[in-house]
């Protein structure tokens, strides 16, 4: 195929437009699932401060029951401590749930070291509840009021800070990298479409001139040589494209048909 014909320019146009719009359309494909990434992570920030809260908030409850149960020797408040423990499991429930989420080996350290800051309180509370259960309130309130017992649950909140704010920082991080991209991919959509418009605009621009208007010149100059008037010049000047044979084949064919008329 002659690469100046008419052909050949409107298939590499036509070629040129389809690719833009597969190009087009898969940096809109790129842009959801940028988009669904996005919500996939802020939905796991959430949802991993929601049970850190959830397990600071349930190490709390429990401290407060244990605390207040052996300053007062009150059943509500034992009973606040056992429901906590055995039925509502609060930070069963929120360790589990981060179990689920794609935590950090770094993360999982700092949750491990704040689970066993907690299970190291435990002989403290069921000291302190043994001993309110018998009326000795004062030894009681020494196990879950002295200075161990408030620099480890100190120390838990704080790693509970650290954790949330380590878990936050990635994500952010990750956040931002995919809006990059994202402002990288819509870019390229935008492009990929003026693209095209600028491919539609040529199209209609060479169907007019390349094809519309020759066609009408040759359908003259065919009208003319019908009619007899062989002698009028032709406006059409030959060359390889398809319009410029079929002006080379009508000059022809004129020249030919003067020939036998002179001829005969």
């Amino acid at each position: 195929m002659v690469k100046n014909s008419q052909s050949f320019q409107l298939k590499k146009i036509i070629k040129q437009s389809i690719i833009s719009v597969i190009v087009g359309t898969l940096m809109l494909l790129l842009s959801i699932g940028t988009t669904i990434g996005m919500t996939r992570v802020a939905d796991e920030e959430l949802e991993t401060t929601t049970f850190l809260n959830q397990y600071r908030l349930a190490s709390k409850a429990l401290t407060y029951a244990v605390q207040t149960y052996a300053a007062t020797g009150s059943a509500e408040y034992y009973n606040d401590y056992m429901k906590e423990l055995n039925e509502d499991k609060n930070r069963d429930i929120a360790w589990a749930g981060l179990e689920k989420n794609n935590l950090k080996r770094s993360e999982w350290a700092l949750l491990n070291q704040i689970a066993d800051l907690s299970n190291g309180l435990v002989p403290l509370e069921e000291k302190a509840l043994e001993l309110a259960q018998t009326g000795n309130t004062i030894e009681a309130m020494s196990y879950v009021f002295g200075k161990d017992y408030q620099k480890t649950t100190q120390e838990i909140n704080t790693l509970t800070d650290d954790a949330i704010h380590q878990i936050q920082t990635r994500i952010n991080k990750s956040k931002k990298s995919l809006r990059i991209f994202q402002i990288i991919v819509e870019l390229f959509y935008v492009s990929s479409f003026l693209y095209l418009i600028l491919q539609i605009k040529k199209i209609v621009s060479f169907s007019e001139k390349e094809l519309l208007e020759p066609i009408i010149k040759v359908s003259g100059q065919m009208s003319l040589l019908s009619e007899g008037h062989f002698h009028t010049d032709l406006t059409l000047e030959e060359d390889e494209s398809e319009v410029g044979r079929m002006a080379g084949a009508i000059s022809l064919m004129k020249t030919n048909i003067v020939g036998m008329i002179r001829e005969i």
